[in-house]
């Protein structure tokens, strides 16, 4: 066992050599390692003991490997054997050398048309196959999809993996899996957030969000936090492919209007059917000419894959670069003038949002549902700043420094408004994303997860350095307190940096009055002067929307080792329909956002009442940060920020 915790080169896990470290996750961590019986090499995944402690997350994992496990087609990933140790569940699968398609896209940016095509007909054998097994995937993402790189360093098969297993860990973990979460509703299709029974057109919809992105580098409804995605996949018009990638031929834009339908009634009807359009989009090659009807001939259509080396990873971290390179990236194509496939009607029945993750996170840990009604129109106005709005400023995320200046994320740049000015600046070289949060301490550096990275921007410099925490590709929130130790929180799981340190520390948080309850995944977390933590979640317990604080001695321990715990309470404020941002001033305020009802509210130090901050015309505030004046900043919908006085 190394100091990370990890097991060492040469180690034997139940009769697996292990050779070397693929990656880690939220799901638990994978090896490259020997079979102890056949020249075979094979991706051994550990899952964190944190989501397996009890029988039936552990029964329920071993029954959906067990169907995985009787998928036989050369685009699905090979499940071979599945074990426990322990409480250690372990699963060996199929090895292939390569890498991920979301790789893919970090290194290079959007694939060509061709390849993009080739990569989502190959993953649609993969899912017509199990949809006629009985068997959804109902977590299809860039990131599930391999590429396979052959000896000559071309690009091989196209193979889909995980199939239901992250899902079904997700469903029935005590833990709250928000990093895990937001991955997933990235590509999550509108049924998914209503509690109704799923079938192979939630597949199709997430495999158009797959091609989405390939096509044009980000997902079509990009956020990071539950609120904007569900608004996106819920309310938000399909996006214009060829508006978000210019060169892209407007032909893809019908594509998505179908497979990106709000109602699966109006989309294709199998994922060969979506492969059969794209590929039709790629053929005409600017001439004229109507989509195909829609069928399922994706597999004639598409060229046929070579069989290569049949055992072969998983996501190998060393291999990624030269597999990456062997998948070209977007060049523009001309564009095409191809007839549409005839747009859906909108669709906007009233009904309720179950929010936070209830579909995704655990069964029973969130039961909490928050009503609200859609937007009647699928082409809802473009929405005017609401009083107090800075006419200068964009973004969703907001921070302020001790010297007031006031720090913005607008999609994958950062801007600072220094104080008394009008003029933002972009902040350099950070690697901003859309998945990325960001914080900023009284000094002005400002600190921002880089995925797999958290990185420090020295106030002044244009040079970012690496800050030594464990790899991670989404976060839920990041914070820094005054004497420079930063917080992460990922799911339930916390980590900080003490300043100056090369050692980070974890720790996990459960309810000071039900000890046998996981405080809640955060949302957005805060630290006060004192080294007091605060963040918003919603509770393990019973669901609800919650302000939680931490008191007193924290323990932490090691990252790699047993991971500790203290407890946190729940603040005095009620009726919070959805977890917002959160924000401690100087004396010991206590302010959170409650989207769903368009509040901003302030608990007042020593208090047990909250008041309601008279912002006037919010619709749907998400974040909030206030200044050592005591001035008010609120990041509402439509990216506007809004400023509040003191008084």
């Amino acid at each position: 066992m190394t100091e990370s915790g990890r097991l060492a080169p040469g180690a034997v896990f139940a009769g697996y050599t292990i050779e070397r470290v693929l990656g880690g996750g939220g799901m638990g961590t994978v090896y490259v390692a020997a079979h102890p019986r056949l020249p075979r090499r094979v991706a051994l995944k550990l899952l964190h003991l944190d989501l397996t402690r009890d029988d039936y997350v552990r029964s329920r994992f071993e029954s959906e490997a067990g169907h995985v496990a009787r998928l036989e087609h050369p685009n699905i990933v090979g499940v071979y054997d599945t074990g426990r140790e322990g409480n250690q569940l372990w699963i060996a699968m199929q090895y292939i050398e390569g890498s991920s398609a979301g790789d893919a896209l970090r290194s290079g940016g959007p694939l060509a048309p061709e390849q993009a095509v080739r990569v989502i007909g190959e993953t649609a054998k993969a899912l017509d196959y199990a949809h006629g097994e009985g068997v959804l995937h109902r977590d299809v993402k860039p990131d599930n999809i391999l590429l396979e790189q052959d000896r000559s360093n071309r690009a091989g098969r196209v193979l889909l993996a995980d199939f239901g297993i992250a899902k079904a860990l997700a469903e029935t973990s005590h833990l709250t899996r928000t990093g895990m979460l937001v991955a997933s509703l990235q590509y999550a299709a509108p049924e998914q957030f209503d509690g109704e029974a799923l079938d192979e057109r939630t597949d199709v919809y997430a495999l158009g969000c797959t091609l989405f992105h390939l096509l044009t580098g980000r997902p079509p409804y990009p956020g990071t936090s539950l609120p904007e995605l569900m608004r996106g996949h819920l309310m938000t018009p399909v996006p214009q492919a060829s508006a978000v990638r210019p060169g892209l031929a407007p032909a893809w834009d019908a594509v998505f209007m179908r497979s990106l339908a709000k109602s699966r009634q109006d989309r294709f009807p199998s994922c060969g059917a979506l492969a059969e359009a794209a590929t039709a989009v790629v053929a005409q090659r600017g001439v004229a000419a109507p989509l195909p009807d829609i069928g399922h001939a994706a597999d004639t259509l598409l060229a046929p894959t070579p069989t290569l080396y049949a055992e072969q990873t998983l996501h190998a971290q060393p291999a990624q670069t030269a597999a990456v390179a062997a998948w070209p990236s977007h060049q523009p194509s001309a564009p095409t003038d191809v007839r549409s496939i005839p747009a859906p009607r909108p669709r906007w029945p009233r009904r309720l949002l179950i929010l936070g993750a209830v579909i995704f996170l655990m069964a029973g840990l969130i039961a909490g549902v928050v009503g609200y009604r859609m937007y009647k129109s699928a082409h809802p106005p473009a929405l005017p700043p609401p009083p107090g709005a800075l006419p200068s400023l964009r973004g969703t995320d907001v921070r302020v420094d001790a010297a007031g200046n006031l720090y913005v994320r607008d999609d994958t740049r950062l801007l600072k408004l220094p104080a008394g000015s009008t003029t933002p600046q972009e902040l350099p070289a950070l690697g901003i994303g859309w998945n990325s949060k960001f914080a900023v301490d009284n000094a002005g550096n400002v600190y921002a997860t880089n995925p797999p990275h958290v990185v420090k921007l020295p106030a002044g410099s244009t040079t970012p350095q690496d800050l030594p925490f464990p790899e991670f590709y989404l976060m839920s929130d990041l914070t820094v307190d005054s004497a420079g130790t930063v917080y992460a929180a990922l799911d339930g799981i916390w980590t900080r940096l003490s300043a100056g340190s090369n050692t980070p520390q974890h720790t996990s948080f459960l309810e000071a009055d039900s000890p046998g309850f996981g405080a809640g995944s955060p949302e957005r977390i805060a630290v006060d002067s004192e080294g007091n933590i605060y963040f918003s979640c919603s509770r393990v317990k019973d669901g609800e929307t919650a302000v939680m604080k931490v008191e007193g001695q924290v323990n932490w321990g090691p990252v790699g080792a047993t991971l500790p715990y203290s407890f946190a309470k729940k603040l005095p404020f009620t009726g919070l329909k959805y977890p917002g941002g959160v924000a401690v001033d100087r004396t010991g305020n206590v302010y959170t956002t409650d989207s769903a009802n368009a509040r901003v509210l302030k608990l007042p130090a020593g208090s047990n009442t909250p008041e309601v901050l008279p912002f006037t015309e919010l619709r749907y505030p998400e974040d909030v940060a206030v200044d050592a004046d005591g001035n008010v900043y609120v990041g509402d919908l439509g990216g506007w920020i809004v400023k509040l006085a003191a008084r």
